[in-house]
Parts: C-alpha cells; sequence; structure tokens
C-alpha cells in the first residue's frame, strides 16, 4: 500500500466521559453483562435496567477511579498464508505472528497495513470492584464489572475510529 500512513506505538489518554457513553452498547451491557433485561423482557425489566444503569452511572463519576488510556499503532504487515510479519517503523526489526487457521491468510507480494490497540480504563476500575466485594456489596461489584467491561469495549470502538482516522481509512 504504498503512501499508506505508518506510524509506530502512540499513548492517548485523552478520553471523555461523554465519548465513552454514547459508543456504550446498552443493550449489550443489560442481557449479556447484567442479565436484567433482553429480547424476552417486560418494558418493567428495561426501565429497571436503566435506572441501575444511571445509578451505576453516577457512582462511576462520583467515585473518579475512570483512567482510558489506549496504546495504538499503525504497522506495515506482510502476509504470508498463516503468518503476519509485522515490521517495527524506523527500526525494520520485525514479528512474525502466526494465526492457524483451516482456510490461510492470502499471500501478499506487497507490504499492507495493520492496526493494532490495547485499551484499558486503569487500575482504579478493578480496585474498586475489589472493595465493592471486600464490603460483602457483591450486586455492586456484579453491576460494576459488568459496565466496566462494556466502557471498555465502547474505548476500544473509540480508539479504533481514531486509529482508522489516522490512517485514512473510512469507517
Amino acid at each position: 500500500m504504498t503512501g499508506s500512513p505508518v506510524a509506530g506505538v502512540s499513548v492517548d489518554g485523552d478520553f471523555a466521559l461523554d465519548e465513552l457513553r454514547v459508543r456504550l452498547d446498552v443493550s449489550a451491557l443489560f442481557t449479556r453483562r447484567w442479565k436484567i433485561a433482553g429480547r424476552l423482557s417486560s418494558q418493567r425489566d428495561d426501565m429497571a435496567a436503566r435506572e441501575e444503569l444511571a445509578r451505576v452511572w453516577q457512582e462511576l463519576v462520583r467515585t473518579g477511579v475512570l483512567e482510558p488510556k489506549a496504546v495504538s499503532g499503525l504497522f506495515r504487515v506482510q502476509v504470508d498464508g498463516e503468518s503476519f510479519r509485522i515490521r517495527e517503523p524506523g527500526s525494520g526489526e520485525s514479528v512474525e505472528l502466526v494465526f492457524r487457521r483451516a482456510d490461510t491468510l492470502r499471500t501478499a507480494a506487497e507490504p499492507d497495513i495493520i492496526g493494532l490497540q490495547l485499551v484499558t480504563l486503569g487500575k482504579g476500575v478493578a480496585d474498586h470492584a475489589a472493595d465493592l466485594g471486600r464490603v460483602g456489596r457483591v450486586r455492586e461489584q456484579f453491576l460494576w464489572h459488568g459496565l466496566a467491561a462494556e466502557l471498555t469495549e465502547a474505548q476500544a470502538v473509540l480508539c479504533e475510529e481514531r486509529l482508522r482516522a489516522k490512517a485514512g481509512w473510512s469507517s
């Protein structure tokens, strides 16, 4: 991919709560994480789930423990059958990742670009969940953990949006 941007690793700590909230998959939170609402649930269950979200969200804001960060980068990659050979910009060093699959990846003569990312909400989120468990607030711990898991997913979506914009790729 000639002319495609390749940047090394960058660290991003600029994630506003509002940006994460709008990307929060509320349906996944209620059905998969909290198991209190879903396709067959009543309107009352949905309302109760939304009230729980508002309450747990207020606690999240009040505690101030959220410290979202991301590490991401765009790298040249050579695809060969089951492997990716990823090159570090500048140094030329590479690492090979092998994906054992029934259907192998295409082999490309020209290098391609891959975006990689890691996201975290910070240690404070896990510490707060542990504190809730220590004082016997197990239900609160469960709700907190579910919200944190889905917020991490929302953060990954936002990070991907930013990485695609940096690369000039359409959404």
